[in-house]
């Protein structure tokens, strides 16, 4: 509903809309002259929200030392807003943001995450972890519990926008367990896709209607409740798979290949960027910003803002030196945050991030509005209600 500007004052028309943030008012300037200025001044300050919405990627920053020795940055995931994150490594520790990144703290240990799925709140969170049973949390990583089913080789999982739906898959299998009910019991139920092998990388729609699985040495799958699981493409070393919202835009990965993407649900496929030993991708919930990494030699990391049609390189300056690579990165669902872990060395590597302070906005014009900063303040003048200094 639009806010009051002056509600003191009911004579002065004024109102917020919020998208985009303008300022509508019917001044009266003999009232205006006569009283607001003269019993409240000239100015006033809000925090409103931003104009529009910016990406992130641009500019890198290594996050500060976590204080720990074995820094290996394997995955992570961000929620809708990029206010929640979580940073996996190789053998533990877990680590968890709830401010956006400006704070971390620890929050689970002695275990392998090598897919993490979130709700878009934060709240669910799925870890696909090595050795233990899928792991799952109900409030943003504070406690964490097993969900009742195997423990194996968890390989990758994805989670609906509500956290209620997730599928999960383990490496070297034909397979894939989807729950239902958030985890609880009776826990993940299997899921034959018959002539697959080693399905190593999942997917679904914010929905969970609509669910993804790949190959690394086969072919990429989808299903919906109409259809069960049909094949789709062709058999590559995929690496890499995540899907839009609304499960219609798809990008996949590959080793030692190139990135595919879809706008039919993976109905058909189309080759983009060159040929390199590619690693997951994530993408925001429009499916419209990706972000990836190449892990061979010379490799780096890299984004797109057209769903994948075109790819540009980042982080340029960071010096990475074999063993070690980019891997794991996220994307929040609203792309105003990136995360991007390095990992596949004995040495402690930083985790770098991206937020919007390194975009670029393009702001709206016009005499019937007022855009403001994002999340600033603004300070209103004479102009902002239709005065000049003379008046």
């Amino acid at each position: 509903a639009p806010i009051p500007l002056f509600p003191a004052f009911p004579v002065l028309l004024c109102t917020f809309s919020h998208s985009p943030m303008r300022t509508f008012c019917h001044p009266l300037k003999s009232f205006v002259r006569a009283t607001l200025f003269a019993a409240i001044g000239l100015v006033a300050s809000f925090t409103l929200q931003p104009a529009r919405a910016q990406y992130a990627g641009g500019v890198w920053t290594a996050v500060p030392d976590f204080g720990f020795n074995n820094i290996d940055g394997l995955s992570s995931k961000l929620s809708q807003n990029g206010q929640v994150g979580i940073f996996g490594c190789w053998g533990g520790p877990l680590f968890r943001t709830l401010d956006g990144g400006t704070t971390w703290n620890q929050t689970l240990t002695g275990i392998t995450p090598n897919g993490i799925a979130m709700s878009s709140n934060g709240q669910k969170i799925f870890l696909a972890v090595r050795d233990f049973p899928i792991h799952v949390s109900t409030n943003s990583g504070t406690n964490w519990s097993p969900v009742s089913g195997l423990a194996s080789f968890w390989a990758d999982v994805d989670c609906s926008a509500d956290g209620l739906i997730a599928i999960a898959c383990r490496g070297n299998t034909g397979t894939v367990h989807v729950t239902t009910n958030g985890g609880l019991n009776p826990g993940l139920t299997e899921q034959v896709i018959a002539g697959a092998t080693n399905i190593n990388f999942v997917a679904c729609s914010s929905d969970g209607t609509k669910r993804f699985a790949a190959s690394s040495n086969g072919f990429i799958y989808t299903w919906d409740s109409g259809s069960g699981w049909v094949q789709r493409d062709s058999s590559r070393q995929w690496a890499g798979l995540t899907s839009s919202a609304d499960g219609t835009k798809l990008a996949a990965t590959v080793l030692g290949g190139n990135i595919y993407t879809s706008t039919d649900s993976g109905a058909t496929w189309t080759s983009r960027a060159t040929s390199q030993d590619w690693t997951r991708i994530d993408s925001t919930g429009d499916g419209s910003v990706l972000i990836t990494s190449a892990s061979g030699l010379g490799g780096g990391l890299y984004t797109s803002y057209d769903s994948g049609v075109t790819w540009t390189a980042r982080a340029t300056g960071v010096a990475i030196s074999n063993p070690f690579r980019w891997r794991g990165t996220s994307v929040s669902g609203d792309g105003t945050r990136m995360l991007a872990p390095i990992g596949g060395g004995t040495v402690p590597q930083a985790l770098y991030m991206s937020d919007t302070a390194s975009a670029r906005s393009q702001a709206p014009t016009g005499t019937d509005k007022t855009v403001f900063p994002v999340g600033g303040t603004y300070t209103f003048t004479k102009a902002d209600f239709g005065f000049t200094d003379a008046d």
